[in-house]
């Protein structure tokens, strides 16, 4: 199967001399297309820094990131905003909605930065927000949504582009247990419907609904099962220990 990342020697510090923290230490693993990535661990982990990295929001110090055959540090700022918004859907633990818009017209707006007016893209972003349970919410504002309403919304927006990766941080942070189950749902189906998933979380019990899971402990990934060890490149570091 196609790999869809590789991530090769992946650091991230920040500061200098005294003040230099190491947020993430040479990471290495891949993701094959269509498979779904569970990230646990607890808060200054390192786990989100991971997500930005691969979604290009942020830069590594030292290492490589390669998504479906494009290595990221290749791109210049422009070409790299171009590759983010075709290939990789965000969802965020905030949902970023833009007050002033409809739902409808919250989904279709990542289209619209990217291709002006696209031709049917009004049709895709109700389809969506009839996929996510949304369909009698078209025309209403993020003022008139609960919480975890705002968060599928923010999921069908991550998906209007046809991305071919979705990243998730902390999705659930803010939702009660009900929203927060139907947001994994939907999450699912996604991962049904052929796009990989990488989540990152605090949750424990999420790894088990996800192809593969990792811990992340100061800054490294921990292999959790025996299967994924082929996955991990960081083992041999006598500085990690495995659950």
């Amino acid at each position: 199967m196609k790999k869809l990342i590789e991530v090769d020697n992946l650091t991230k510090v920040y500061g200098k001399g005294d003040s230099k923290t190491v947020v993430l230490k040479d990471l290495s693993f891949d993701l094959d297309s269509g498979e779904s990535l569970c990230v646990i661990g607890p808060s200054g982990s390192g786990k989100s820094t991971l997500l930005h990295i691969l979604g290009g929001l942020d830069n590594p110090t030292s290492g490589k990131v390669s998504i479906n055959g494009q290595l990221l540090n290749e791109l210049n700022d422009k070409e790299l905003s171009t590759f983010r918004n075709k290939t990789i859907g965000f969802v965020f633990q905030f949902f970023y909605l833009q007050d002033y818009l409809t739902a409808k017209e919250n989904v279709i707006l990542p289209a619209k930065i990217a291709s002006g007016n696209p031709s049917g893209v009004e049709d895709r972003a109700m389809e969506l927000l009839r996929m996510v349970g949304l369909g009698h919410r078209l025309d209403h504002y993020p003022n008139e949504m609960s919480g975890g309403e705002m968060q599928r919304v923010a999921i069908a927006r991550a998906l209007i582009n046809t991305p071919r990766l979705l990243l998730a941080d902390e999705p659930t942070g803010n939702l009660d247990k009900d929203n927060a189950d139907k947001v994994i749902e939907i999450l699912d189906e996604i991962h049904e419907r052929g796009v990989s998933v990488i989540l990152v979380t605090h949750d424990e019990k999420l790894g088990k609904k996800f192809d593969t899971s990792f811990h992340v402990e100061k800054g490294v990934l921990v292999n959790n099962h025996p299967a994924n060890q082929a996955k991990l490149g960081v083992l041999s570091n006598p500085d990690i220990h495995r659950d």
